[in-house]
């Protein structure tokens, strides 16, 4: 009987053994399975904390280009007031030169009624006129010299004038050459940080690989040196079952932090889309931009040949001035004298004096709107 019950004691301890050496390799499973779990935690950990970063870098970016597009914006805004403003001045001289033209064909009207009546007057007053045109002559040549003199210094002025103009119109866009293409150069900065983002690391390096794989070896030595004395701990199989039970329930509590953190991966991911969706936005407005730029340079050139234009006309307008001044003092010094007395010939003359004066007048208020006009294209 003894033997009997000895022999079903052994039988019941083989049992027992077989189901702790079970358990074993049971609790040596979920140790292996919660070590890559941890692993894999860690991993998602890091890459969440390195795409929560780059996140932040690609909205201060965002920011910081939102705000070089607005003062692109407001430059863009002051460089096409800056043209509005010479398209009016363009406009105004324009309309300035048919006034003067439409003026110079009523002097050349009156200079011909002139003509007509100084050659009625020719024959009366020859003699004086050559007399009296030689001293008056000089003076009025020397003053019309001092005008010309001046009108040509104030034309070079405003020419000097409006190449600084041109210079510095030029010089802002340069300025906003260099912004655009700093811009430019930002945009691919960003699109390099995005391909970062999305070619994160998935794996460790193979040194930490190995050092694990070390580990694992150690802790797979000290495990079997467990497993011979677990034949001596047989009386507390209990409490490892129940330590398996709060391994299970741990393993559960770690599967649902890793479904917890795959939907944060996938809220990353995106993120990283709407993300790149503004970059491919703002790519779009900076291509606008540099299409606005190169119009507004093809209209400050047509602007500049107007300019080029208009001063050619401001030119030929003054030489043809200078003509008919010409004109008129040749023709005044070829009136031949008539039978009539002194007194009707001072008369003439002095009427012939008035006429010049009133002429010389009008010129000079032409001239000096002509300078008014030179003062306000400068302005």
């Amino acid at each position: 009987e003894r033997d009997a019950v000895t022999h079903g004691l052994q039988s019941t301890c083989a049992e027992l053994q077989q189901k702790v050496d079970l358990l074993r390799c049971e609790a040596e499973k979920l140790r292996e399975e919660n070590a890559v779990l941890k692993n894999e935690v860690t991993l998602l950990n890091e890459e969440g904390s390195a795409s929560s970063l780059k996140l932040r870098e690609l909205n201060g970016s965002r920011e910081e280009m939102r705000q070089k597009i607005e003062a692109v914006r407001k430059e863009k805004v002051a460089v096409q007031k800056m043209v509005d403003n010479l398209k009016k001045q363009v406009a105004d001289l324009k309309t300035r030169n048919q006034q003067l033209d439409s003026e110079n064909t009523e002097l050349s009207q009156r200079n011909s009624k002139n003509q007509a009546d100084v050659q009625d007057l020719n024959q009366q007053l020859a003699r004086v006129l050559r007399q009296k045109e030689r001293e008056a002559g000089k003076c009025t040549l020397q003053e019309w010299e001092q005008e010309r003199l001046l009108l040509k210094e104030e034309l070079e002025n405003s020419k000097v004038k409006s190449s600084n103009m041109v210079s510095s119109l030029e010089m802002e866009l340069s300025k906003i050459k260099v912004q655009t293409h700093m811009l430019e150069q930002e945009n691919q900065i960003l699109k390099q940080e995005l391909e970062n983002t999305k070619q994160l690391p998935r794996c460790s390096d193979l040194s930490d690989l190995q050092n694990e794989v070390s580990s694992l070896m150690a802790k797979n030595e000290k495990l079997q040196k467990e497993k011979e004395a677990l034949s001596e701990e047989f009386n507390r199989c209990v409490d490892k079952v129940a330590q398996v039970s709060r391994l299970e329930s741990a393993l559960g509590s770690l599967k649902q932090e890793q479904k917890s953190w795959e939907q944060q991966s996938q809220a990353l991911q995106t993120q990283l889309t709407v993300s790149q969706e503004k970059v491919q936005s703002l790519e779009e407005t900076l291509q606008n931009t540099n299409l606005q730029m190169s119009r507004l340079k093809s209209d400050l050139r047509v602007t500049q040949q107007e300019k080029e234009t208009l001063k050619q006309e401001a030119v030929s307008l003054h030489e043809q001035l200078q003509n008919a001044n010409a004109k008129n003092r040749v023709l005044e010094r070829a009136v031949p004298s008539s039978g009539l007395q002194d007194q009707q010939r001072q008369l003439h003359w002095d009427e012939l004096g008035q006429l010049m004066e009133q002429e010389q007048q009008l010129l000079r208020q032409e001239n000096e709107r002509l300078q008014r006009e030179l003062q306000s294209s400068r302005t």
